[in-house]
């Protein structure tokens, strides 16, 4: 909708979620290490002195409560537990009434809310967490308290993760992906892997997506798209797949899942600005592509080959972009 804002920040700390409810590697660290540095939407109590100002930038750990510091607290499995939110539109729903709140940073509200309370991360959604006590402790060191939350929860290391891929995965499913893939040119590429945890006997499969430059509206738009053309795939056979969309990002941690693997979709690239005008010279001229650029006998390369997609993309899969 035109002038709508866009809370980007809070939609990207959503989907770190997501993807750290789903088990794939390293996301429960990229969750936690992007909740230290994003604000989230704080409920306050709505009485006499509760403004958007509740709560003080700075406080002695254990000093106050949470909710005497204005903020609306809950009881969470016999605990004092504050519910915050990555999205507002998540607390709105929650909340199912007008409600006052603020936008607080993460890090501060560690250290506002007291020593019993928990928090909990979108309490509404499909998708939430609870920060424990003991956990909101660490997460008062910073980052270098996340690998003792990450071992606590049991995430299993990078080196411990099965990946498999190649045409005999889900060829059905990939020819039915075609045709939403070749409808956004921002698209550029799309793998298909599945991995496997540890000593786990299923295999999780993932769709991940590549984009080039695009608005957050538009890739979570096309990203439902993908998600519900999986879900009719997935209809009479069951099972889930979960499509990554950051592969765009340099500092996803989820390029270690696709280093390997070759797309089975890439976009077709549109010709330069040069080399458009040098086509048209030659027509012009009445220059062939045989003439100018080798042997008439020379065999073309198809399209979809694999020498095609060395060829056209060499310069765009360094090791950073995977």
């Amino acid at each position: 909708m035109e002038g709508e804002i866009i809370d980007k920040e809070g939609q990207e700390l959503t989907l770190l979620l997501n993807h750290a409810a789903d088990g794939l590697p390293g996301a429960v660290a990229a969750f936690l290490e992007r909740l230290l540095i994003s604000d989230v939407y704080v409920p306050l109590r709505g009485l006499p002195g509760a403004t958007e100002e509740s709560g003080a930038d700075v406080a002695l750990v254990g000093e106050d409560s949470a909710e005497e510091r204005g903020f609306l607290t809950v009881v969470y499995d016999s605990k004092p537990c504050l519910p915050i939110f990555s999205q507002e539109e998540y607390l709105l729903e929650w909340a199912q009434r007008e409600i006052p709140f603020v936008r607080k940073s993460f890090k501060s509200l560690l250290w506002l809310v007291g020593d019993e309370n928990w928090m909990y991360i979108n309490p509404n959604q499909e998708v939430g967490k609870e920060i424990t006590e003991w956990e909101i402790q660490r997460l008062r060191q910073g980052v270098e308290a996340i690998p003792e939350i990450v071992a606590s929860l049991s995430e299993v290391p990078y080196g411990e993760i099965e990946v498999r891929s190649g045409e005999d995965l889900y060829p059905e499913l990939k020819r039915k992906l075609l045709p939403t893939l070749e409808l956004y040119p921002e698209l550029t590429e799309a793998f298909l892997v599945t991995i496997k945890e540890g000593e786990a006997e299923a295999e999780k499969p993932l769709l991940g997506v590549k984009w080039a430059k695009v608005k957050e509206a538009k890739r979570i738009y096309v990203k439902a798209e993908l998600e519900e053309c999986i879900k009719d795939f997935l209809s009479e056979r069951g099972g889930h797949i979960t499509v990554i969309d950051d592969l765009g990002d340099k500092n996803s941690h989820n390029h270690t899942l696709f280093a390997d693997s070759t797309p089975f979709y890439f976009a077709t690239r549109e010709p330069s600005g040069i080399q458009k005008v040098t086509n048209t010279l030659k027509n012009m001229l009445g220059v062939s592509g045989a003439d100018a650029e080798g042997p008439a006998d020379a065999a073309p390369v198809p399209a979809n080959s694999e020498d095609a997609y060395q060829f056209d993309s060499g310069d765009d899969l360094d090791d950073e972009d995977l």
